[in-house]
């Protein structure tokens, strides 16, 4: 997978990044999904073989719907099965990183000022001891609280810096972020009167010439089975759209400008 090599600086506000440059490590390029993919553990397949040559795999989720936790853990398991070094960064604030390796090791209990309560989830908390119990048995995981503090106002600036320095670090063959749908908008073109437009957490790593692979979470009545949909297609292109409705100024943008595919679930 790619390498970058640069230094980072952080500041009490924010952070600057300088980069000496950058080296590339270039895998076979993986046929585009082009075809809806049924089934969990086809869907985490396919994730992981789409994304193999991304040096980032950002998973959108809809907050408060458990599949998204349990698709998380079958991911990292999948990945640390196939002999990964895999690092997992959460939305949970950076300065709560030593209550979160004391929950993941059974310590303490998950509280509402560790966890943001639009994050907290019965099966978020779930997720974490399904993680927690893989660490205690020595896996190659490590997990990372990446948001940050209440204090700072740029969130997706400091998710950026937090998951350079894992990049930096060339200590992981993967690197997973599970966040909010909207950070992992790859590209979003805001309406002109819109001053202050800066891009989400993916569209930032984009920026900084990181190659991101983004799959979002979309629940939809009509659907029976969970299934994962190229953005390529124009029922995968319409569903991106949908699920960043929330923050569409209506520019001309289209779903892969979003993101690189999507999963369906039942409602």
């Amino acid at each position: 997978m790619r390498s970058l090599n640069g230094l980072v600086i952080f500041t009490v506000f924010g952070c600057f990044i300088c980069f000496y440059g950058c080296s590339v490590f270039q895998k076979s390029q993986t046929p585009p999904l082009t075809k809806q993919i049924d089934g969990i553990s086809q869907i985490v397949s396919s994730i992981i073989e789409l994304s193999e040559d991304s040096s980032v795999l950002i998973l959108g989720e809809k907050h408060g719907n458990p599949e998204s936790q349990k698709l998380t853990v079958a991911l990292v398991k999948s990945l640390i099965n196939q002999g990964n070094k895999v690092f997992l960064g959460l939305e949970i604030p950076s300065t709560s990183q030593d209550d979160l390796e004391r929950v993941l090791v059974g310590q303490e209990p998950v509280c509402e000022e560790f966890i943001s309560p639009i994050v907290d989830h019965p099966a978020y908390k779930e997720m974490l001891r399904e993680l927690g119990m893989l660490k205690t048995k020595g896996v190659p995981l490590h997990i990372r609280a990446i948001d940050a503090p209440p204090s700072v106002q740029d969130r997706d600036g400091t998710m950026c810096c937090n998951v350079f320095v894992a990049i930096d670090s060339g200590q992981y063959d993967r690197l997973v972020v599970l966040v909010g749908n909207i950070h992992g908008i790859k590209h979003i073109v805001w309406a002109p009167e819109v001053s202050h437009n800066p891009q989400y957490l993916a569209g930032r790593l984009i920026q900084e010439g990181v190659k991101v692979f983004t799959v979002m979470q979309y629940w939809d009545e009509g659907t029976e089975q969970p299934k994962l949909i190229s953005t390529t297609t124009p029922q995968g292109s319409a569903l991106a759209m949908k699920v960043i409705d929330p923050v569409n100024h209506g520019a001309k943008m289209t779903g892969s400008d979003v993101a690189d595919a999507v999963v369906v679930w039942p409602k």
